[in-house]
């Protein structure tokens, strides 16, 4: 196994350059993201393409802080039979004890779990779960207060829900749900919004047109299903991306298409129980020519506590660049109803983009893969830090590698001047 060299992390009060951190050939993509949930310090998984592999022969690596430390760990490979390309997208969670859990689809995209009790060191083998068919786009979530640990994964393209005691052995029994009505269904994640599991689902198809459902736990194996007012807006256009966080009165929900310029979101303030029309947040109606249209996609959302805002970050084309993609971010004070900055209608009548991180020697993020954000809480003042990580491309060494950076969710919005 290739050796990838510890990299340090920076005082949690400070923001950072984009490092790579898978540091592997062949392409590194489909990364996940988890923190500690007082203690801060964070996980990432991926998957793995060897230069000259078949697609089925891939990897799924975990890299893990010191809980001490706070250095990053060499990778680890969970994965014990081939994992099929980007399909077999990871998820990761860490719970109150320290626990971290990864899932991941390998033996032709069958769903798994694993997990570790020592920082990452050593795994339990995987556990294949209930799912008849293949597995993709995985999630895990843990309910500390509850000690339930809950499992999202799209099984030919139907959404599953599964949970089980946080204390039960491996092999034990799963409540299995087959949650969101229709059958074409791309990404969907979930998040205790108001002490509900709540899952949003990008819907292509038989979801009455919406391109984002709803759907929230009632008890077990029953489920309701809302919508978000204005979520059909853009009825031709294929929705693939979700996102959703919880916030102290609700939370938020944000939206992405495929191949199409068109972010959206919704914030509930009622516990979940309803959701506000949909707002853009990167509306820019692409054309052909680059030079006079940027686009947006893959929002992802985070809570930032300190300033009571949820942050989208998303992935930018800017204008004019046709193959220069980086992080930007627009965010929402709860206290207020839009997001900032105005980036609705064409390049020439939108506010700027606000760019997350410096720019690197690729500058070209990976736009299927999205990006994967966790909040990690500061011990030592209020405002923690947000871990971003993003799958980039180097077409000069013909490589896809993970890309980290620290980000201070608190500093983007104070320092930013738009209104």
């Amino acid at each position: 196994m290739p050796t990838v060299l510890p990299t340090v992390r920076p005082p949690m009060n400070t923001g950072t350059l984009p490092q790579n951190l898978s540091n592997l050939p062949g392409g590194n993509l489909a990364q996940a993201v988890a923190t500690h949930p007082t203690e801060g310090w964070a996980a990432v998984a991926w998957v793995n393409q060897p230069p000259e592999s078949t697609t089925d022969a891939n990897r799924v690596f975990v890299k893990v802080q010191h809980p001490g430390s706070q250095r990053w760990e060499p990778a680890i490979q969970v994965n014990t039979l081939g994992a099929y390309d980007a399909a077999s997208n990871p998820g990761i969670a860490i719970d109150q004890a320290g626990r971290i859990y990864v899932t991941f689809a390998q033996g032709h995209l069958h769903p798994a779990l694993s997990w570790s009790d020592d920082g990452g060191k050593t795994w339990t083998p995987p556990e294949l779960l209930p799912v008849a068919d293949v597995g993709i786009y995985s999630q895990v979530m843990i309910d500390d207060q509850a000690q339930i640990v809950h499992l999202l994964v799209n099984s030919d393209y139907h959404i599953h829900h599964l949970e089980r005691p946080r204390a039960a052995p491996v092999g034990s029994a799963w409540q299995d749900d087959t949650v969101v009505p229709g059958n074409n269904h791309a990404r969907a994640t979930m998040a205790l919004v108001g002490g509900v599991v709540t899952i949003a689902t990008a819907c292509r198809s038989g979801c009455a047109g919406d391109a984002v459902v709803i759907s929230r736990r009632q008890g077990v194996g029953q489920w309701s299903s809302g919508r978000v007012p204005g979520a059909s807006v853009r009825r031709m256009w294929q929705p693939y991306w979700t996102s959703i966080v919880a916030t102290p009165r609700g939370g938020c929900l944000a939206w992405g298409y495929w191949g199409a310029s068109g972010n959206y979101a919704s914030c509930s303030f009622d516990g979940g129980g309803s959701w506000e029309p949909a707002k853009p947040l990167i509306d820019t109606y692409p054309g052909d020519e680059y030079q006079q249209s940027d686009t947006g996609s893959t929002p992802t959302l985070l809570y930032d506590p300190a300033t009571q805002t949820v942050i989208a970050y998303e992935i930018y084309r800017q204008v004019g660049m046709v193959e220069t993609t980086y992080l930007v971010y627009s965010y929402r004070r709860l206290v207020q109803d839009h997001w900032v900055p105005d980036m609705a209608g064409p390049y020439i009548h939108h506010q700027p983009a606000l760019r997350a991180f410096a720019a690197t020697a690729r500058s070209r993020a990976a736009e299927p893969h999205g990006i994967g954000v966790a909040y990690a809480r500061s011990t030592t003042n209020q405002a923690g830090l947000a871990l971003v990580a993003w799958s980039e491309i180097d077409q000069a060494a013909g490589d896809i590698q993970i890309m980290v950076a620290w980000s201070n969710p608190s500093a983007l919005v104070t320092q930013n001047k738009l209104p």
